[in-house]
């Protein structure tokens, strides 16, 4: 009697081992999500497990999609199994807008070690069992056999709602350009349009959020205008729905007096040649160049005209030493139409502009940094020897000038 009670017990409790219920811990994830909107018209129902699925407990009618809100009839689709751990739902036809439910009958997975555990009482009753006849409790086939893991694990019927709603999905965001060079006060119309999955593109410039990483560089405004504000550089992207558009790099340049600065070269690279880096090619040196515009920008715009013709003078000095008494009447000409502004504009009528010296020390310095440029310079000076040259003041000064001087005294 005793032994068919023992026999009854162990198989009841090996039966509870092969069909224990499913914890939300096997449920990994519902595609479309609960209570979703904005679900596209074309979409699959995923619903992903952490076991094994046994497909044997698969079929058509293991996951239904009933339209609830306008109300219809089941919709056709196919369920099938992917990657022995999803069911899928495909249905035969795209949605219709609307509130849908979807139901997911019990199936079973195939269970793991650590899907049973027995009860504190089996254990004591094993224990004491296995004692009577194995010294080591693991070789008694009893523990063997209750310790063994279930065969599979049923599932709870799942059951939800999700919305569907035909809104074209967004693909991308192209920008209109992706490298812009502004001056300081320049401004670019930027365009941004946005491609769907349904083929269309539209310009959404104006509802697209705008980013830029510097914004003492430059501004965006309402109507998608980019406003250049001071020298920098600044990346420009525009964001709708989680989607980034590509970059637009931004270089911003500064003007003193008209002049737009070039960019400041490379010092070894500038200094390797006689004549430097002219990148913008006006026949003055970069950085002798973004010198005289700096130290000049508070002064009237001919201050700026009068340097920047001294330095084109130099250049051409360094470049031909050996016509010093040709090129020395260019650089005569720079200082002759810089005396006019200096010392006889107020007898003609015009205000005296000028009161520093644009052929200071500092600026030579600059001009003769290397020592090719200063041999350059020696043989120039050694060349004028012996020569006689005319001194020009007065009204004849101001036609050496090589700028518009009636047109910049019209402006301030």
């Amino acid at each position: 009697m005793q032994r068919l009670l023992f026999s009854l017990l162990i198989t009841f409790s090996f039966s509870l081992s092969l069909f224990a219920s499913i914890t939300q811990e096997h449920l990994l994830l519902l595609s479309p999500s609960q209570d979703a909107e904005n679900v596209k018209t074309k979409t699959l129902v995923e619903v992903i497990f952490n076991r094994e699925i046994l497909e044997s407990s698969v079929n058509n009618d293991t996951i239904t999609l009933i339209p609830i809100n306008p109300q219809d009839e089941q919709v056709s689709a196919t369920v099938t199994v992917r990657d022995s751990s999803t069911l899928v739902l495909t249905p035969n036809e795209l949605l219709n807008e609307g509130q849908y439910r979807v139901k997911v009958k019990a199936i079973k997975l195939k269970a793991g070690e650590d899907d049973f555990e027995l009860s504190s009482f089996m254990k004591k009753l094993l224990y004491w069992l296995c004692s009577w006849f194995h010294d080591d409790i693991s070789e008694c086939p009893l523990y063997k056999k209750f310790y063994k893991a279930p065969s599979f694990i049923e599932t709870k019927t799942l059951q939800y709602n999700f919305t569907v709603v035909d809104k074209p999905e967004l693909l991308s965001i192209q920008l209109n350009t992706t490298s812009a060079e502004l001056n300081e006060g320049e401004k670019l119309q930027l365009n941004a349009i946005a491609s769907y999955d349904n083929n269309i593109s539209k310009d959404v410039s104006k509802t697209v959020t705008w980013s830029i990483d510097n914004l003492l560089v430059a501004s965006i405004d309402t109507n998608a205008t980019l406003n250049a504000i001071q020298e920098g550089s600044a990346q420009v992207t525009a964001t709708l729905e989680n989607i980034t558009s590509q970059t637009l790099l931004l270089s911003v340049r500064k003007v003193i007096n008209g002049h737009v600065l070039p960019p400041m070269p490379d010092e070894a690279l500038n200094n390797s040649t006689l004549l430097g880096i002219d990148s913008n090619a006006n026949g003055v040196r970069d950085d002798v160049e973004i010198y005289l515009l700096k130290k000049y920008k508070d002064h009237h715009k001919i201050v700026s005209e009068i340097a920047l013709q001294s330095g084109r003078a130099f250049q051409i000095v360094l470049e031909h030493p050996e016509n010093a008494r040709e090129t020395t009447k260019l650089m005569s000409a720079a200082r002759y139409c810089y005396y006019y502004f200096e010392e006889f504009t107020d007898s003609h009528g015009n205000p005296i502009l000028i009161d520093n010296y644009i052929m200071e020390y500092k600026y030579e310095e600059l001009q003769l940094n290397t020592k090719e440029r200063i041999r350059a310079y020696l043989e120039y000076n050694h060349n004028l020897s012996g020569g006689v040259y005319r001194a020009v003041y007065g009204p004849e000064a101001k036609e050496l000038c090589d700028f518009n001087v009636t047109e910049l005294l019209k402006s301030k």
